[in-house]
């Protein structure tokens, strides 16, 4: 109890500094803090004390180098957000990815985890080589001095191509349609501080890459971006739909995670303060939502053994301390007020639809469908009669509450300070 304690008094610190801060602009020894920054770091803070918390309640034996691992990823967070040097941001990025790998082959569930570990790493890898040369060119031409530099972009070959670039080294991070299919698989072999690590942060690399990526690049014509961005849109109403088919739980909350990301990379793309504003709200809602998501799956899935819906159902008259988390996650999932996504996804929907009126017609498509998937997973998880694995189910414990309850804190607290932040 004491530790809650301490860690609410610690993020609130935070939350209050940056409120009371939020021009804050910082540049020392070649490191930065802005307000995206400071605010994936406290994002990265927070995510990071739930894992610790989750490893005490999973009893797991060699905690003690699980330990290292996160400290060893928080680490290279706190490099990637406040780096301004192209080639530490670079190491920093990989090495995030170096971390979660030894996750995955190291404490994943199933055999398969080593076919998981290897999509990852081939995409991420191979989806980066470009952005690498990007950076070196970048590093040679105007100095190692990234976010104080504005590049002036013109409409030749030579400076879209290292655009698109260095976008498809952040679109494979986060990831979109087409380059996602790594995800999935990682997400369903890795184990539970894999997936939240994976959901919460990793992914946020990505969309923190773009807005760095769009501020040097503001003056680029909007035809690559329009064309990128219909592209995101289109796959996230295919993938929401695939959602409404899926009865693994975890492959369904990896699924909805690439959902979230198609709008986020929406709002991104059309580079104008109300999308990208937008985009970060749904960066920091969907942080904290979808990694309370995967735990709490997680915590079902001890008790059964096994992530199948059918198999899990009955939970609402078993345990019901358990199903109003599930609820109250997914109303966050759906960007139900007063979960903090409210706010990222109006803002970004205006932004799109300002953009084109194509996008009204495919935005409306896709909350339909989230919603209608985020509510199958609760009635099919939650309702019904248990099954005869089902039987098994036993009370939360405290540890497994604190955990639930210190996600919920932010993504619902959060409505009320960061809806007049602006980032951008």
């Amino acid at each position: 109890m004491m530790c809650m304690m301490g860690v609410v008094v610690i993020f609130m610190y935070l939350v209050v500094k940056f409120k009371h801060d939020c021009d804050l602009f910082m540049n020392y020894f070649n490191l930065m803090c802005d307000n995206i920054s400071h605010m994936m770091v406290i994002l990265s803070v927070w995510v990071m004390l739930m894992i610790l918390l989750s490893i005490i309640s999973c009893n797991m034996s060699d905690s003690f180098f699980l330990k290292v691992i996160v400290i060893t990823l928080m680490i290279s967070l706190m490099g990637v957000f406040f780096s301004t040097d192209y080639i530490m941001f670079y190491i920093m990025f990989e090495l995030s990815l170096v971390v979660t790998f030894v996750l995955i082959l190291g404490y994943g569930y199933q055999p398969e985890r080593m076919q998981a570990g290897m999509y990852m790493v081939l995409y991420t890898m191979f989806g980066s080589l470009p952005l690498l040369m990007v950076f070196i060119y970048m590093k040679l031409i105007f100095g190692g001095n990234m976010m104080m530099v504005s590049l002036m972009v013109s409409e030749s070959f030579i400076s879209v191509l290292m655009i698109v670039f260095s976008l498809i080294a952040f679109l494979v991070k986060l990831p979109v349609f087409i380059l996602h299919l790594w995800l999935p698989k990682a997400h369903v072999e890795a184990p539970v501080m894999g997936s939240m690590i994976l959901a919460a942060v990793l992914l946020k690399l990505g969309g923190y890459g773009i807005v760095r990526v769009l501020l040097v690049v503001s003056n680029m014509s909007s035809w690559l971006m329009s064309m990128m961005s219909m592209w995101c849109i289109l796959g996230g109403v295919v993938l929401s739909v695939m959602c409404l088919r899926q009865y693994d739980i975890k492959l369904l909350i990896a699924l909805s995670s690439v959902v979230h990301m198609s709008i986020l990379v929406g709002g991104l793309l059309t580079q104008n303060s109300w999308g990208i504003n937008g985009s970060i709200n749904i960066m920091l809602g969907h942080g904290f939502c979808s990694s309370a998501m995967f735990y709490i799956s997680n915590v079902c899935y001890s008790r059964v053994n096994s992530r199948n819906m059918n198999i899990m159902k009955g939970v609402y008259s078993i345990v019901p301390s358990l199903s109003l988390f599930w609820f109250l996650l997914v109303m966050g999932n759906m960007s139900a007020p007063p979960s903090l996504s409210l706010f990222g996804e109006i803002m970004v929907i205006i932004s799109l639809v300002n953009w084109s009126m194509i996008y009204m017609i495919l935005l409306g498509m896709m909350v339909f469908f989230v919603g209608a998937y985020s509510l199958l997973m609760f009635m099919l998880s939650q309702h019904g009669k248990s099954s005869v694995l089902g039987s098994s189910y036993f009370m939360m414990n405290n540890c497994e509450m604190n955990v639930c309850v210190m996600h919920l804190i932010p993504l619902y607290l959060f409505f009320f300070i960061c809806s007049d932040i602006q980032f951008f």
